[in-house]
């Protein structure tokens, strides 16, 4: 149902990491975030992501969602520019679909 699928999406961490911090993540985000390219951002990129993820939050309400494996991160700042202009149902379809994305991934990294 619709209020279980927001509380999945609500407990995604926000995507980046600046220099010289360290974030919450599990182990498959940290190694997925690192491949993109989104571990160990410049200031400036940084400050970019983190100033987009705000505008996305305040938008939608829950956080940006990506499956980053196999992207760069100049791919997701470019993913989020333009889900940032999609409706509310649209983009909670998609961080749906993403999430599934991310599941499947992990599931085939498994074996």
């Amino acid at each position: 149902d619709k209020a279980f699928k927001m509380k999945l999406i609500l407990e995604h961490p926000e995507l980046g990491i600046k220099k010289g911090q360290s974030k919450n993540l599990t182990a498959h985000s940290q190694k997925e975030q690192k491949r993109a390219g989104l571990d160990d951002l410049s200031d400036s990129d940084y400050s970019l992501l983190s100033q987009l993820n705000k505008e996305y939050m305040n938008k939608f309400k829950f956080p940006f969602i990506i499956a980053v494996s196999g992207l760069t991160k100049e791919e997701v700042f470019s993913s989020i520019k333009v889900r940032l202009k999609n409706s509310a149902e649209k983009e909670f379809n998609t961080a749906i679909d993403e999430i599934h994305k991310i599941a499947e991934i992990r599931l085939k990294n498994l074996y």
